[in-house]
């Protein structure tokens, strides 16, 4: 393997802190620790007919309030020809990006780079340092995020209805760092400066059946006349959940400091990335520890 180019894309001083793509290879999204964040053209990172270091790059810069120590994501579209845009504002077909500042985090068009959304940091919770989007289109809701803070909580955002969070939960003291989801198990995973790894289970709500009756109250029930005089004849009774975060029992780990989680696409593997320069991979969602690998003598901060 050879680089076929090599592009200053932000001050040396802000570094790139996360570089993003979309499944369909058209986009690439740079962000540093300051300054905006730049949208580029996938094919405008390639070399020109000039040779390596001559390129036509005209990113799409998003201003953004303050430092990050949090990446990036892209919020994908269910499809290429989706009829309409995940958020007003949006281009339908277009990824969005979910860009954290200071004061929390902004969405914005790849294309246009206008803002479309912005969601403050909830009060008390610090700083943002880290956070993942996906889009529960089975649910009709859209876009969602989940957020990681300096304080240690992780907090679900429905992005068609902020200020306030749809759900929250206190995982730890600590800020959290890097966050992951397996969005067929409905399990997830956070880590930070501890030597731990933090599981969680994320439940997106809607309808579900509620506990079982004892045959007497089941008895009783059907037997009652209905305002219409007829009786229930359905034992089973349906409630609208809502959406919750719920902690799971803390895993041990031989090393202070994660910067970096990464689930495989079926959900079985997990991999860290710590601060001692060794990538750690994981059975998930038993997080039985599987391998270890020093890739560097500095910390592993993108898997």
């Amino acid at each position: 393997m050879r680089p076929v180019n090599s592009l200053a894309l932000h001050d040396p001083l802000s570094g790139i802190l996360g570089l993003i793509g979309d499944p369909g290879g058209k986009w690439i999204v740079s962000q540093g620790r300051s300054g905006p964040a730049q949208v580029h053209r996938a094919d405008d990172l390639l070399p020109g007919a000039g040779g390596v270091g001559e390129t036509r790059s005209n990113p799409v810069h998003i201003q953004r309030e303050g430092d990050s120590f949090a990446a990036p994501a892209l919020i994908l579209p269910p499809s290429p020809d989706q009829a309409a845009a995940p958020l007003p504002g949006l281009r339908p077909g277009v990824p969005a990006l979910v860009l954290p500042h200071a004061e929390g985090f902004a969405v914005a068009c790849t294309g246009s780079g206008r803002r479309v959304v912005d969601v403050p940091s909830p009060k008390g919770a610090g700083m943002l340092t880290s956070l993942l989007a996906f889009c529960a289109w089975s649910t009709r809701d859209g876009p969602h995020v989940l957020a990681g803070y300096e304080s240690g909580m992780l907090a679900l955002w429905r992005l068609a209805q902020p200020p306030a969070p749809l759900a929250s939960c206190g995982l730890s003291k600590q800020p959290l760092l890097a966050l992951a989801r397996c969005p067929v198990r409905g399990r997830g995973v956070a880590a930070g400066p501890r030597a731990a790894l933090l599981p969680f289970r994320l439940e997106l709500g809607g309808k579900r059946e509620l506990e079982r009756e004892t045959e007497h109250e089941v008895d009783q029930r059907t037997s009652a006349p209905t305002s219409d005089g007829s009786s229930h004849n359905d034992d089973h009774q349906w409630a609208e959940a809502a959406p919750r975060i719920s902690r799971g029992t803390r895993v041990p780990l031989s090393s202070a400091g994660v910067d970096c989680l990464a689930l495989r696409s079926d959900g079985r593997l997990l991999a860290l990335g710590g601060w001692d320069g060794r990538v750690r991979v994981f059975a998930f969602p038993s997080l039985r520890p599987l391998a270890s690998l020093a890739v560097s003598g500095e910390c592993s901060e993108l898997i």
